[in-house]
C-alpha cells in the first residue's frame, strides 16, 4: 500500500490528504466528514495506520495515559533500522506539532542497575571493534610503598561494542583487553581484560533483566577498571550512539578500592532480576546476585558473595520516586573462616529526567551477624548503609557525583570491611574536536568485625586510597581519535598492606598519549 500523506494546515485553511500509489484524494471537509473516511481508509490498510504514532489518533481514541504500566526501559516500537539507513520514522515532529517526550525512567531504585539519566540501551543495532594503543611513563610499575622509578610502558587495548535492539528485547555486549607491557622490565608486564553483558526483556506489566561482569586486573580495580589510564571501552557513547548496556550498580559488583601491590584480581558477578508492576505506577523487584572475588596472592581473603533484594516503588510523578528494600547479604571466605551475613533496610527517593538528570538517595540501617573461628558465638552488631548520586547530561558534557558507604567483601585485605567510597566525573566538548575529561575517586577502608585482617597484615588499621584521570581528546576524521593522559594514585594505610614491604605509603604517577581507531559502526 502506499504512503498516506496528512499534511497539517490552520483552520482557515485548505486540508489536502493524499494516499500515494492509490489515488485516493480526501477533499477538505469537517471533523465529522474526515474521522469516519480515516477509519475506514486504516480498516483497509491496518499496517501503515498502526505505524502512525499514538499522538495523531484522536483524541478520543487515545487509552488513558495511566491505563498500561510504563515500561521500565522503552524498547522500540518497531523494527531497529541499521546504522546510516536514511529511512524516516513514520511520525514526525511536523506532523505531531511537538517533540515526543521520552519515556520515564521506571527502574528500581535498589535494583542492579546503576541509575544514570540514559535508559539501558539506544534503541539501535550495532557492531563496533576498536582498537587503541598508549606509549608513556609509569613512575611505579611494581606498585610498592616508597619507590619511583620511570619505565617506559605501552598499552594496546582492543574493544567491542555489541547492541542489540528488538521490539521487547535489549541486548548488550561491551568490553575489551590488553596488555602493560614494560619493555627494558618485562617481569613487571601484564594482561587485563573486562567484559560486561546484559540482556533486557520488556513485557506489557513486567520485565526481566540478567547481567553479568567478568573482569581481570593487575592491581585495584578502583583507578583502572574503565580502563581509566588505558583507554576508554564504551566507544559507542562517545560516537553518539547511546550508551549501550547500563554499568552494574556498585553494590553488586563492589570491586577492589585497596592497592595491595601488583596482585592479580578475577572477579565475576551475575545478576538476575525481575520487576512487576502492580499498577501503572507502582512495581515490586525481586534480585539475586552470585560474586566472586579471587586474588593470584596467597594469604589475600578470596571470597564469594550472594545478595538478595526485594523492593517496592512507588511514582509520585512522572520524575519523582520512592521506594523500600530489604537486602540479605552473604559474605564467605576461602578457608571457612568468616562467615557474615548482612540484613539491610533502605528508604529511597529519585528525581529523574531521562536523558537529562538523575537525582538518588538510599539508606537506612543494617545488623550485621558474624561467626569468627576462635570466638565462640555468633556475633551482632548495627551499622548504616547510605548511598547518593547525581548525575546530569548536557548536549555539550556530562557531570556526575556519587557516595557510597557500605558493607564490603575487604578487597582481600579484610575480611568484611566498611567502605566509604566518594567519586566524581566530568566532560566537556570544548569545540567540534577537542574533548577534556576528569575523574576523581576516593575510597576509606576499615575493619568490619573484630579480628577480621587477612595474615598478609596483622593489623593494618584503615587504608585511604584516592585517584585521579585527567584526559584529552581530539578528533582525526571519522574514525581515528587522539589522546593524551595523566593519572595519580595514592594510598596511605595504617600499617604495611603489601607484602614483603613495611612502608604504608604507596604514590604512582602514569602519563603519555595514545591514538584510538575504529572502522565505521557496523547495523546489524
Amino acid at each position: 500500500m502506499g504512503e498516506l500523506i496528512l499534511p497539517v494546515r490552520g483552520i482557515a485553511g485548505a486540508r489536502r490528504h493524499r494516499m500515494a500509489g492509490s489515488g485516493l484524494k480526501l477533499a477538505r471537509g469537517t471533523a465529522t466528514q474526515f474521522v469516519p473516511v480515516l477509519a475506514f481508509v486504516c480498516l483497509l490498510g491496518s499496517g501503515p495506520c498502526r505505524a502512525q504514532d499514538a499522538s495523531q489518533q484522536p483524541a478520543q481514541q487515545q487509552s488513558p495515559a495511566t491505563s498500561t504500566p510504563p515500561a521500565a526501559n522503552q524498547a522500540p516500537l518497531g523494527p531497529v533500522k541499521p546504522i546510516g539507513s536514511e529511512e524516516q520514522p513514520t511520525g514526525t515532529v511536523e506532523q505531531t506539532g511537538a517533540t515526543p517526550s521520552p519515556p520515564p525512567d521506571t527502574r528500581p531504585l535498589a535494583g542492579a542497575q546503576e541509575l544514570l539519566p540514559t535508559l539501558l540501551g539506544s534503541g539501535r543495532s550495532y557492531l563496533i571493534p576498536s582498537f587503541s594503543v598508549w606509549a608513556g611513563a609509569d613512575s611505579n610499575a611494581q606498585i610498592t610503598p616508597g619507590v619511583t622509578q620511570y619505565l617506559t610502558a605501552a598499552i594496546p587495548v582492543g574493544s567491542v561494542d555489541l547492541n542489540y535492539s528488538g521490539r521487547r528485547n535489549q541486548f548488550n555486549l561491551d568490553g575489551g583487553g590488553g596488555g602493560v607491557i614494560y619493555p627494558t622490565q618485562s617481569s613487571d608486564s601484564s594482561a587485563f581484560g573486562n567484559f560486561t553483558v546484559s540482556d533486557f526483556y520488556n513485557a506489557r506489566r513486567w520485565n526481566f533483566l540478567f547481567m553479568d561482569r567478568a573482569s581481570y586486573f593487575p592491581q585495584a580495580s578502583l583507578g583502572f577498571g574503565g580502563i581509566g589510564f588505558a583507554g576508554a571501552f564504551n566507544t559507542a557513547e562517545s560516537l553518539g550512539l547511546g550508551s549501550g548496556g547500563s554499568q552494574m550498580s556498585q553494590i553488586f559488583a563492589p570491586g577492589q578500592s585497596i592497592l595491595l601491590g601488583r596482585v592479580g584480581t578475577t572477579s565475576n558477578n551475575a545478576v538476575v532480576q525481575t520487576q512487576y508492576f502492580l499498577t501503572p505506577t507502582t512495581s515490586v523487584t525481586g534480585v539475586a546476585s552470585f560474586g566472586i572475588q579471587h586474588y593470584d596472592q596467597a594469604g589475600l581473603a578470596s571470597s564469594n558473595d550472594r545478595l538478595f533484594v526485594g523492593s517496592i516503588d512507588h511514582q509520585l510523578t512522572r520524575t519523582d520516586t520512592v521506594s523500600f528494600a530489604y537486602n540479605l547479604i552473604q559474605y564467605r571466605y576461602n578457608g571457612g573462616s568468616t562467615a557474615i551475613n548482612d540484613n539491610v533496610f533502605q528508604l529511597g527517593y529519585a528525581h529523574r529526567v531521562t536523558s537529562r538528570i538523575s537525582v538518588s538517595l538510599l539508606g537506612g540501617p543494617a545488623i550485621i551477624y558474624s561467626a569468627i573461628t576462635g570466638i565462640p558465638g555468633t556475633q551482632q552488631s548495627w551499622n548504616w548503609v547510605g548511598q547518593a548520586r547525581a548525575s546530569y547530561l548536557a548536549e555539550r558534557g556530562s557531570f556526575y557525583l556519587s557516595y557510597l558507604h557500605f558493607q564490603t567483601p575487604g578487597s582481600g585485605l579484610y575480611q568484611g570491611a566498611n567502605t566509604d567510597t566518594a567519586s566524581a566525573g566530568f566532560s566537556r566538548n570544548l569545540t567540534r574536536t577537542w574533548t577534556a575529561s576528569l575523574n576523581l575517586s576516593y575510597a576509606h577502608n576499615s575493619a568490619l568485625v573484630p579480628a577480621s585482617p587477612s595474615p598478609t597484615a596483622a593489623s593494618p588499621g584503615a587504608t585511604n586510597y584516592a585517584t585521579g584521570i585527567i584526559r584529552l581528546d581530539r578528533t582525526v576524521g571519522h574514525y581515528v581519535k587522539l589522546f593524551g593522559v595523566y593519572s595519580v594514585q595514592h594510598q596511605i594505610s595504617g600499617a604495611g598492606v603489601v607484602t614483603g614491604y613495611t612502608g604504608n605509603t604507596l604514590f604512582r604517577q602514569i602519563f603519555g598519549i595514545g591514538i584510538e581507531m575504529h572502522p565505521r559502526p557496523l547495523g546489524l
